[in-house]
């Protein structure tokens, strides 16, 4: 396995799917693998995200 470090998505910000590769759904399945380990830690902080933004935007009323 990769260092974590070295392993990007092919586009810098992930606004849908339809542009993404193979390789890119397999780095964010492996990256919510990494964050589910996580859950199950006494202290669910990841030093690596200080001072990122992350944010979701919905232009539609929910469906459901």
């Amino acid at each position: 396995m990769q260092d974590s470090k070295t392993k990007k998505l092919s586009t810098r910000h992930l606004l849908g799917i339809k542009d993404l590769t193979p390789r890119d759904i397999e780095l964010i399945f492996e990256t919510a693998d990494t964050f589910k380990d996580v859950l199950n830690r006494p202290i669910k902080k990841v030093p690596s995200l200080r001072d990122i933004t992350i944010a979701n935007i919905f232009f539609e009323n929910s469906t459901r």
